[in-house]
This record gives C-alpha cells, sequence and structure tokens, in this order.
C-alpha cells in the first residue's frame, strides 16, 4: 500500500470525521464502557496495547479508568504526534506486523478499534494470528469494525481509500476462529435513535 496513505492520513481524512473535543472524548468513554467494560482486566497494572491508536480516544479512556501500563501504536506519525501532544506519551510510530512479530504472551489485552478493515484480505488471518500470540494465556482481544450486515454501514465501508475489506458478524468469526480464537463472543453496538433502529428494522424486512 502506498505509505503516502498513511503518512498523511490524519490531514486527508481524519480529521475530518472527528472533532477531537473533550465532549467527543467524553462521549467515546461512555461508548467504550458499555462495549469493553465488563471483559477489561481487573488490574489495574495490567499490560494493553491499543493498535492502530488513532487520535488516543482509547488510550484517554484507559487513563481515565485508570490503567497504567498501556501502549498506543500506529502507523501514521501524524496520529502519533498528536497523541503526544494532547494525549499521552506512551505511544510509538511502528507497523503493528513489525511489532507484533516477536511478541509471545505479552498482553494482558490488546485492542484494535476500526483497524481491521484497513488490513489487506491476504493479509488478516496472518495479523490476527500474531495478535493471538502475543496475548498473555488469559488474556482478551477487543475488536471493533463496522457490519456490513448493517444496510447504513456501506458508508463506513467505503468513506476511507484505506479500507479494503468488510465484514459481517459470520465473516469476523470465521477469520478469528481460523487465527486461533475459540471463545468469540460478538457483539452488536445499538443503534443511535428510534428513526434509525426503525429504518434498519424496515429496510431488513424488505430484504428477508
Amino acid at each position: 500500500m502506498d505509505n503516502r496513505l498513511f503518512e498523511e492520513y490524519f490531514d486527508s481524512i481524519f480529521k475530518y470525521s472527528n472533532i477531537f473535543s473533550k465532549e467527543e472524548y467524553e462521549h467515546n468513554c461512555h461508548l467504550f464502557e458499555t462495549a469493553y467494560g465488563p471483559f477489561l482486566p481487573l488490574d489495574k497494572k495490567s499490560r494493553i496495547l491499543d493498535i492502530g491508536c488513532g487520535a488516543g480516544h482509547f488510550l484517554y479512556f484507559l487513563t481515565k479508568k485508570g490503567y497504567v501500563d498501556f501502549l498506543g501504536i500506529d502507523v501514521s506519525g501524524q496520529q502519533i504526534d498528536f497523541c503526544k501532544k494532547n494525549i499521552s506519551r506512551q505511544v510509538e510510530k511502528i507497523d503493528a506486523f513489525d511489532f507484533l512479530r516477536d511478541k509471545t504472551n505479552t498482553f494482558d489485552a490488546l485492542v484494535a478499534n476500526d483497524v481491521v478493515e484497513h488490513i489487506p484480505k491476504d493479509d488478516i488471518i496472518g495479523f490476527l494470528s500474531l495478535i493471538n500470540k502475543a496475548l498473555s494465556p488469559k488474556g482478551v482481544l477487543l475488536l471493533k469494525t463496522f457490519n456490513l450486515g448493517n444496510p447504513f454501514a456501506i458508508f463506513g465501508r467505503y468513506k476511507d481509500f484505506t479500507h479494503t475489506t468488510g465484514f459481517t458478524e459470520r465473516s469476523l468469526y470465521q477469520v478469528l476462529w481460523l487465527a486461533g480464537f475459540r471463545d468469540i463472543i460478538i457483539l452488536p453496538i445499538r443503534e443511535r435513535g428510534f428513526l434509525r433502529k426503525a429504518l434498519v428494522s424496515l429496510i431488513w424486512f424488505f430484504m428477508s
């Protein structure tokens, strides 16, 4: 993939999808708590890796929760610079494949928010296998991506030129299984607003 896509990722697209206000970070904390809270390690000294940390929304959440031994990595230097300046200095610019290659039983939790859709299809199982190897025996992977089983997700799939792959809950389960995961739980994020819920239900009614 053309390195320019990530070298200038922040300026070319990411800053147009976020506001970077305190309210936005706090709102994301609420979403993370709802989705991930029950699965996070209880020990605040647990080792946690945030792959594709972006502008540090999840790192902000971890700090607020009291976790201390965490690291965010991202291939975009602009994203890392933003994090260092505004969120946390516990970040590193590095490709996830290179970082994970020599890691075994290292992390108690590994987070990949909106990352897997950027991975080329032929590399996805290898990527998830490296994650599986890097987790401690009781470690947990927290992964988020848009669900193309939802009719509204098509915009998310194609709004970013660096998105190379899309998933439904079934295909995501499939690649996780092939990468060695066995205790797999796939949960939806609730649709926001009554009208949106009604529209999704109506579309599914006509598609079924």
